[in-house]
Protein backbone atom coordinates (compact mmCIF):
# COMPACT_ATOMS: atom_id res chain seq x y z
CA UNK A 1 0.00 0.00 0.00
CA UNK A 2 3.00 2.35 -0.16
CA UNK A 3 5.94 2.20 -1.50
CA UNK A 4 9.32 0.06 -0.81
CA UNK A 5 11.79 -2.67 -1.58
CA UNK A 6 10.73 -6.27 -2.34
CA UNK A 7 13.85 -8.55 -0.23
CA UNK A 8 14.81 -11.69 -1.76
CA UNK A 9 17.41 -13.48 0.62
CA UNK A 10 18.88 -17.08 0.87
CA UNK A 11 17.76 -18.10 -2.81
CA UNK A 12 16.26 -17.00 -5.95
CA UNK A 13 12.65 -17.18 -6.01
CA UNK A 14 9.03 -16.76 -8.62
CA UNK A 15 6.48 -14.32 -8.02
CA UNK A 16 3.57 -13.33 -9.33
CA UNK A 17 2.52 -9.10 -8.82
CA UNK A 18 -0.41 -7.42 -9.11
CA UNK A 19 0.63 -3.86 -9.99
CA UNK A 20 -2.04 -1.07 -10.24
CA UNK A 21 -1.51 2.40 -11.26
CA UNK A 22 -3.01 5.37 -9.12
CA UNK A 23 -6.61 6.53 -10.55
CA UNK A 24 -7.18 10.04 -12.24
CA UNK A 25 -9.00 12.68 -10.91
CA UNK A 26 -12.34 14.14 -11.54
CA UNK A 27 -12.30 16.66 -13.86
CA UNK A 28 -13.85 20.64 -12.26
CA UNK A 29 -16.24 23.00 -14.00
CA UNK A 30 -19.04 20.14 -14.60
CA UNK A 31 -15.76 17.68 -15.57
CA UNK A 32 -15.97 14.33 -16.38
CA UNK A 33 -14.63 11.30 -14.44
CA UNK A 34 -11.74 10.06 -14.11
CA UNK A 35 -10.04 7.25 -15.28
CA UNK A 36 -9.09 4.15 -13.51
CA UNK A 37 -5.13 2.87 -13.75
CA UNK A 38 -3.80 0.52 -15.19
CA UNK A 39 -5.11 -3.21 -13.47
CA UNK A 40 -1.69 -5.62 -14.31
CA UNK A 41 -1.32 -8.97 -13.01
CA UNK A 42 1.79 -10.74 -14.03
CA UNK A 43 2.84 -14.39 -13.08
CA UNK A 44 6.28 -16.71 -13.09
CA UNK A 45 8.51 -13.22 -12.58
CA UNK A 46 11.90 -14.17 -11.48
CA UNK A 47 13.22 -12.86 -8.03
CA UNK A 48 16.85 -12.74 -8.08
CA UNK A 49 18.57 -12.09 -4.51
CA UNK A 50 18.81 -8.72 -3.75
CA UNK A 51 16.16 -5.86 -3.56
CA UNK A 52 13.40 -5.23 -6.22
CA UNK A 53 11.84 -1.40 -5.51
CA UNK A 54 8.14 -0.98 -5.23
CA UNK A 55 6.86 2.39 -6.07
CA UNK A 56 2.80 2.88 -5.26
CA UNK A 57 1.13 5.71 -7.21
CA UNK A 58 -0.12 8.50 -5.92
CA UNK A 59 -3.82 9.97 -6.51
CA UNK A 60 -4.07 13.81 -6.76
CA UNK A 61 -6.91 16.41 -6.95
CA UNK A 62 -7.77 17.36 -10.87
CA UNK A 63 -4.95 15.26 -12.40
CA UNK A 64 -3.96 12.35 -14.11
CA UNK A 65 -2.62 9.54 -11.58
CA UNK A 66 1.00 8.88 -10.77
CA UNK A 67 2.26 5.17 -12.50
CA UNK A 68 2.99 2.10 -9.94
CA UNK A 69 5.86 0.17 -10.26
CA UNK A 70 7.39 -3.36 -9.55
CA UNK A 71 11.11 -3.42 -10.33
CA UNK A 72 10.93 -2.55 -14.04
CA UNK A 73 6.79 -3.44 -14.34
CA UNK A 74 5.01 -0.43 -15.32
CA UNK A 75 1.35 0.33 -14.53
CA UNK A 76 0.11 3.89 -15.65
CA UNK A 77 -1.83 6.14 -13.87
CA UNK A 78 -5.07 6.94 -15.04
CA UNK A 79 -6.15 10.04 -16.79
CA UNK A 80 -7.84 12.92 -15.19
CA UNK A 81 -11.65 13.47 -16.96
CA UNK A 82 -11.66 17.22 -18.85
CA UNK A 83 -12.75 19.99 -17.40
CA UNK A 84 -15.84 22.72 -18.74
CA UNK A 85 -13.10 25.54 -18.70
CA UNK A 86 -10.87 24.04 -21.27
CA UNK A 87 -10.96 24.25 -25.04
CA UNK A 88 -11.30 20.61 -25.90
CA UNK A 89 -13.06 19.48 -22.90
CA UNK A 90 -12.08 16.12 -23.52
CA UNK A 91 -10.82 13.60 -20.83
CA UNK A 92 -6.98 12.47 -20.81
CA UNK A 93 -5.01 9.49 -21.42
CA UNK A 94 -3.94 6.81 -18.71
CA UNK A 95 -4.21 3.44 -17.93
CA UNK A 96 -7.88 4.19 -18.25
CA UNK A 97 -8.76 7.67 -19.84
CA UNK A 98 -11.00 9.94 -18.43
CA UNK A 99 -14.75 10.74 -19.62
CA UNK A 100 -15.39 14.38 -21.38
CA UNK A 101 -16.69 17.25 -19.57
CA UNK A 102 -19.96 19.00 -20.37
CA UNK A 103 -20.49 20.28 -23.85
CA UNK A 104 -17.53 18.65 -25.18
CA UNK A 105 -19.28 18.14 -28.44
CA UNK A 106 -17.07 14.97 -29.42
CA UNK A 107 -18.08 11.80 -29.80
CA UNK A 108 -14.39 10.17 -29.86
CA UNK A 109 -13.25 8.58 -27.31
CA UNK A 110 -9.77 9.18 -25.50
CA UNK A 111 -7.42 6.57 -26.54
CA UNK A 112 -6.29 4.03 -23.48
CA UNK A 113 -2.40 4.28 -22.46
CA UNK A 114 -1.47 0.54 -21.23
CA UNK A 115 2.25 0.25 -20.45
CA UNK A 116 2.59 -2.97 -19.49
CA UNK A 117 -0.67 -4.83 -21.34
CA UNK A 118 -2.76 -4.42 -18.18
CA UNK A 119 -6.32 -3.68 -18.02
CA UNK A 120 -8.15 -0.38 -19.01
CA UNK A 121 -10.86 0.64 -20.79
CA UNK A 122 -12.29 4.42 -22.52
CA UNK A 123 -13.72 7.07 -20.55
CA UNK A 124 -17.15 8.22 -21.70
CA UNK A 125 -17.88 11.02 -24.24
CA UNK A 126 -20.43 13.92 -25.06
CA UNK A 127 -21.23 14.53 -28.63
CA UNK A 128 -23.78 17.14 -27.17
CA UNK A 129 -23.33 20.62 -26.60
CA UNK A 130 -26.18 22.97 -24.38
CA UNK A 131 -26.23 21.82 -20.71
CA UNK A 132 -25.51 18.62 -21.68
CA UNK A 133 -23.80 16.37 -18.97
CA UNK A 134 -20.29 14.92 -18.39
CA UNK A 135 -18.99 11.28 -19.29
CA UNK A 136 -17.69 8.56 -16.84
CA UNK A 137 -14.17 7.44 -16.44
CA UNK A 138 -13.07 4.07 -17.91
CA UNK A 139 -12.22 1.20 -15.48
CA UNK A 140 -10.32 -1.48 -15.58
CA UNK A 141 -13.46 -4.22 -16.23
CA UNK A 142 -16.05 -1.59 -18.58
CA UNK A 143 -15.93 1.49 -20.51
CA UNK A 144 -17.22 4.54 -18.74
CA UNK A 145 -20.77 5.76 -19.53
CA UNK A 146 -21.28 8.56 -22.74
CA UNK A 147 -22.56 11.76 -20.72
CA UNK A 148 -26.65 12.51 -21.84
CA UNK A 149 -28.14 15.01 -24.21
CA UNK A 150 -29.22 18.14 -22.45
CA UNK A 151 -29.76 18.39 -18.57
CA UNK A 152 -30.06 14.59 -19.23
CA UNK A 153 -27.83 11.97 -16.98
CA UNK A 154 -24.13 12.06 -16.89
CA UNK A 155 -22.12 9.34 -17.46
CA UNK A 156 -21.28 6.43 -14.78
CA UNK A 157 -17.59 5.60 -14.10
CA UNK A 158 -16.42 1.92 -15.58
CA UNK A 159 -16.65 -0.72 -13.95
CA UNK A 160 -13.71 -2.65 -12.36
CA UNK A 161 -12.37 -5.19 -12.45
CA UNK A 162 -12.89 -8.49 -9.83
CA UNK A 163 -11.40 -11.74 -12.04
CA UNK A 164 -7.91 -10.90 -12.98
CA UNK A 165 -6.21 -13.65 -12.02
CA UNK A 166 -8.62 -16.73 -12.97
CA UNK A 167 -11.70 -16.73 -11.58
CA UNK A 168 -13.63 -14.03 -9.41
CA UNK A 169 -13.37 -16.25 -6.61
CA UNK A 170 -9.26 -16.87 -7.02
CA UNK A 171 -9.27 -13.09 -7.04
CA UNK A 172 -11.30 -12.17 -4.02
CA UNK A 173 -9.06 -15.16 -2.55
CA UNK A 174 -6.49 -12.82 -2.93
CA UNK A 175 -7.82 -9.42 -1.83
CA UNK A 176 -9.12 -10.78 1.19
CA UNK A 177 -5.39 -11.71 2.09
CA UNK A 178 -4.16 -8.78 1.34
CA UNK A 179 -6.54 -6.76 2.90
CA UNK A 180 -6.87 -4.96 -0.38
CA UNK A 181 -10.23 -4.11 -2.62
CA UNK A 182 -13.55 -2.34 -2.66
CA UNK A 183 -16.32 -5.36 -2.17
CA UNK A 184 -14.20 -7.62 -4.10
CA UNK A 185 -12.93 -4.87 -6.77
CA UNK A 186 -10.27 -2.71 -8.07
CA UNK A 187 -9.98 0.12 -10.37
CA UNK A 188 -13.26 1.85 -11.19
CA UNK A 189 -13.80 4.30 -12.99
CA UNK A 190 -15.04 7.99 -11.71
CA UNK A 191 -18.68 9.10 -12.77
CA UNK A 192 -19.22 12.41 -14.59
CA UNK A 193 -20.43 15.50 -13.00
CA UNK A 194 -23.63 17.34 -14.03
CA UNK A 195 -25.40 20.93 -14.04
CA UNK A 196 -28.76 19.49 -14.32
CA UNK A 197 -30.41 16.18 -14.31
CA UNK A 198 -28.70 13.32 -12.23
CA UNK A 199 -24.81 12.44 -11.75
CA UNK A 200 -23.39 9.52 -13.08
CA UNK A 201 -22.29 6.80 -10.37
CA UNK A 202 -18.82 5.48 -9.89
CA UNK A 203 -18.09 2.08 -11.12
CA UNK A 204 -17.02 -0.57 -9.24
CA UNK A 205 -13.93 -0.80 -7.08
CA UNK A 206 -13.73 2.44 -5.26
CA UNK A 207 -14.88 4.78 -8.18
CA UNK A 208 -17.15 8.01 -6.73
CA UNK A 209 -20.00 9.54 -8.14
CA UNK A 210 -20.03 12.95 -10.02
CA UNK A 211 -21.62 15.60 -8.23
CA UNK A 212 -23.73 18.74 -9.07
CA UNK A 213 -22.26 20.89 -6.35
CA UNK A 214 -19.13 21.36 -4.86
CA UNK A 215 -15.87 19.41 -5.21
CA UNK A 216 -16.75 15.44 -5.74
CA UNK A 217 -15.57 12.75 -2.86
CA UNK A 218 -12.27 11.18 -3.43
CA UNK A 219 -11.76 7.82 -4.96
CA UNK A 220 -10.85 5.44 -1.99
CA UNK A 221 -7.06 4.85 -1.17
CA UNK A 222 -5.08 1.92 -2.80
CA UNK A 223 -8.31 1.13 -5.50
CA UNK A 224 -6.85 3.08 -8.45
CA UNK A 225 -9.88 4.23 -9.17
CA UNK A 226 -11.16 7.59 -10.44
CA UNK A 227 -12.50 10.45 -8.75
CA UNK A 228 -16.49 12.15 -10.10
CA UNK A 229 -16.18 15.07 -11.74
CA UNK A 230 -16.73 17.93 -10.12
CA UNK A 231 -19.62 20.99 -10.86
CA UNK A 232 -16.82 23.78 -9.39
CA UNK A 233 -13.99 24.70 -7.61
CA UNK A 234 -11.25 21.78 -7.95
CA UNK A 235 -11.65 17.84 -9.01
CA UNK A 236 -10.84 15.48 -6.48
CA UNK A 237 -8.14 12.99 -6.19
CA UNK A 238 -8.05 9.58 -7.36
CA UNK A 239 -7.48 6.62 -5.65
CA UNK A 240 -3.38 5.70 -4.92
CA UNK A 241 -1.97 2.63 -6.59
CA UNK A 242 -1.55 -0.54 -5.22
CA UNK A 243 1.13 -3.45 -5.25
CA UNK A 244 0.55 -7.15 -4.36
CA UNK A 245 3.68 -9.67 -4.50
CA UNK A 246 2.90 -12.78 -3.67
CA UNK A 247 5.33 -16.38 -4.07
CA UNK A 248 4.39 -18.31 -7.29
CA UNK A 249 1.46 -21.03 -6.19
Amino acid sequence: TSSSSFVVSGQNGTVDALVLGAGGGGGQSCGGGGGAGELVWNTGITANIGSITVTVGAGSAAADGSDSYFGALDANGGGRGGNHTEATRLGYTGGSSGGHARDAGSGSTVAVTKLSGGYGNVGGTQSNTGWANAGGGGGAGGAGGNGGSANGAAGPGGAGHNAFINSSAETAALLTAASAGVGGYLAGGGGGSFHSGSGGAGGSGGGTAGVSSGASTAAAANSGSGSGGSRDGTGSSGGSGLVIVRYTV
